[in-house]
């Protein structure tokens, strides 16, 4: 019996000390220090990679919703270089609706770089009668690297044509001073992958939002928000901001040292949500985004090789852009590969 007492000490002391060594180096601060310190860091990240998973389930009556997105992407727009993104994105699902059902994967890769946008769909299936129709139009533009043709849009929806470099001492300014959240809960310093973080339960502040929102849009274009579509932000936050709070419960973890993000997460259950039409039946809609890799080198390069993509093409083809008998290639534009540098 003394024997197993002590074997119980023992192993209270050491899971004791585990516990005290895991947070040892961070000293616990205050959490309005924390954020403090984190709106700063935050405000300064250049660079850097993050993950995410979102999984949304749908019932109502006969009909179900099941559809999960897991995305993976990396960042660099250090001051002075062009703006690059790039995110590969899994969607998979099943729908069903009046006992019919539909489900597809689709898997593909997106690079924005500049004023460039190339996209790769690797993968496309889609059990639907619809998108069969369409399916041998679609299946000659995947599982290859195109680019989105510049003549469609006036500038890269990603990166404008605006500088944003020009925007960013703005901005800094902007999102050090708002008050987007404040903690609720303190769960304590963990470990992430070897990193010392707090962990704290988030409560979204309104108010705090549709200030910064105006800020940013006002920054943007240069004039003051017009006062009622402020009023209109404002009315529609403090209605939707305090259901999401206490249904979704959403928590953040910063870094101990470095004050960076390096994960949110939320879970929003529609039977929690005051006024949720019932109509719509219950969702379920979980979310869980890590961030790391902040103000470290990242390389995002364009694809050597990739052809000219023009949407219409798949919703029209040739021959119905081609009702006078011309030819295809005086109408569509051709996909010649494009020269990479």
């Amino acid at each position: 019996m003394k024997n197993k007492l002590n074997l119980f000490v023992t192993l209270v002391l050491i899971f004791g000390i585990a516990s005290f060594l895991s947070g040892c180096g961070s000293e616990q601060k205050k959490p309005k220090t924390v954020i403090k310190h984190f709106k700063s860091a935050f405000s300064e990240i250049e660079s850097g990679s993050f993950s995410g998973n979102l999984t949304l389930e749908g019932k109502q009556e006969t009909d179900s919703t099941h559809l999960q997105a897991d995305l993976k992407g990396k960042y660099n727009y250090k001051k002075g270089d062009e703006q690059k993104y790039a995110l590969h994105a899994t969607v998979a699902g099943k729908i069903e609706k009046e006992g019919t059902p539909l489900d597809g994967t689709v898997d593909l890769d997106l690079l924005s770089l500049g004023k460039n946008i190339y996209f790769n769909v690797n993968q496309l299936e889609v059990n639907d009668l619809q998108f069969s129709k369409l399916e041998p139009r679609i299946t000659p533009y995947t599982k290859k690297w195109l680019q989105l043709d510049p003549g469609l849009l006036s500038q890269n929806p990603v990166t404008p044509d605006k500088d944003v470099n020009s925007y960013r001492e703005k901005w800094q300014k902007i999102f050090r001073e708002s008050n987007l959240f404040t903690v609720k809960k303190e769960f304590g310093i963990e470990n992430m992958n070897g990193n010392n973080v707090y962990h704290y339960g988030i409560e979204i502040d309104p108010v705090g939002v549709a200030n910064y929102v105006k800020a940013v849009a006002t920054m943007v274009n240069a004039e003051e928000v017009d006062a009622n579509a402020e009023s209109e932000l404002l009315a529609s936050l403090e209605k939707v901001v305090p259901a999401l709070n206490a249904a979704a419960n959403p928590e953040i973890w910063i870094g101990t040292k470095d004050y960076y993000l390096y994960k949110i997460s939320f879970e929003l259950n529609s039977s929690l949500v005051p006024d949720f039409p019932k109509e719509s039946g219950d969702v379920l809609l979980k979310v869980v985004f890590t961030g790391g890799d902040y103000n470290t080198s990242i390389n995002i390069d364009a694809p050597k090789e990739s052809e000219l993509f023009n949407p219409l093409a798949i919703l029209f083809g040739a021959a119905a852009m081609n009702p006078g008998g011309l030819n295809p290639s005086e109408v569509m534009p051709q996909f010649d590969a494009i020269p990479q540098p």
